[in-house]
Formats: C-alpha cells, sequence, structure tokens
C-alpha cells in the first residue's frame, strides 16, 4: 500500500487535481510534471510510511509556484483547497529551489522535519532521474560534460559565515 492508494484522504486527492490541473503539459527531467509530483510522493512514503496527508499533499504541489498559472496566487489557492500546512512547506521547498545556485542557499532549519523530508523525496527523484537519464545516454561522458551542475558547485575556498537563524518578521516593527 502507498501514499497514494484508494481511498486517498480527502487533502491527498484535491492535491492531486490541483497537481493535474497545474502539471498538465509540462515537463521536469524529460517526464510529465505529474509523474515527478506522484514519484516525489510514492518516495516520501517509502522512506516515511506515515507521512501525514498534509505533508503527501504538499509534495503533490511542490512545483506549484513554478506552474501555477500567472494569473493565479498560488499561495492562497493551496492556503484556501490545503492549509496552511501545506503552503509553508511548498513555500519553503520554493524559497530552497530558488536558492540552491546561490552563494548561500536557504535550507530549511533543521526543526522543520516536514519540509526537510519533502526535500529529500524531491531530491532523491531528481537525481535518480538524472543519473538514469546518464547511463542511458549513448555516450554518458558527453551528458556530464554538457549537463549544467545542479546545483552549482560551491566555491573553492568558501567564506566562513555564522549561520544564520530564520526569523520571521515582526509585525509590531516593521521595515523602514
Amino acid at each position: 500500500m502507498s501514499v497514494l492508494t484508494r481511498p486517498r484522504h480527502p487533502l491527498v486527492e484535491t492535491a492531486l487535481g490541483i497537481a493535474r490541473q497545474w502539471c498538465e503539459g509540462r515537463t521536469i527531467d524529460g517526464a510529465p510534471a505529474l509523474a515527478h509530483a506522484v514519484q516525489v510522493a510514492l518516495k516520501l512514503g517509502e522512506h516515511v510510511p506515515d507521512a501525514p496527508p498534509a505533508l503527501v499533499a504538499a509534495v503533490l504541489v511542490h512545483d506549484s509556484p513554478e506552474f501555477a498559472p500567472s494569473e493565479v496566487r498560488w499561495d492562497n489557492v493551496l492556503t484556501v483547497a490545503l492549509g496552511d500546512d501545506v503552503r509553508e512547506v511548498v513555500a519553503a521547498l520554493e524559497r530552497e529551489h530558488h536558492t540552491l545556485n546561490a552563494d548561500a542557499p536557504e535550507l530549511p532549519p533543521l526543526d522543520d522535519v516536514a519540509t526537510i523530508q519533502a526535500s529529500a523525496a524531491d531530491k532523491i527523484v531528481s537525481l535518480t532521474s538524472i543519473l538514469s537519464r546518464a547511463a542511458a545516454a549513448e555516450d554518458p561522458d558527453e551528458f556530464w560534460r554538457v549537463r549544467q551542475p545542479w546545483p552549482k558547485p560551491p566555491p573553492a575556498n568558501p567564506p566562513r559565515q555564522r549561520p544564520q537563524r530564520h526569523q520571521s518578521p515582526d509585525a509590531s516593527n516593521p521595515p523602514t
């Protein structure tokens, strides 16, 4: 039995519907984007068999910021349809995706177990796909020569920085 076996939790069913709609016609690593979302959910369930429905829902829609129609506020849709927990994990993954190639990527805090589990499942699926495509390539060495690094390799001698703690903005003290 998998995290997507029927009957599905209503939250998972709703997330799967949103993913179907927003992934339609899109590809990730040369395959339909919905297949990627489903593979990430299945990988999550393989490693976290008792994953809560909100976490399964989050991985199904984790690429929503990229795939939602431009006129749609994806964060509002996810909050209304799936709840704050799902939106928060998706937002954290979006921040991570956008900063992976930065000099100082924004990684989830260690106490954000849900986001770390979702991120790990996504990375396992993505790396497995890349490695499979390299192995199937006519010339695997050429595949690696032309492939853009993901994420970008770190600088040879990165500057030492103090770890930053993730802090939420203080509404009583707005930025000036």
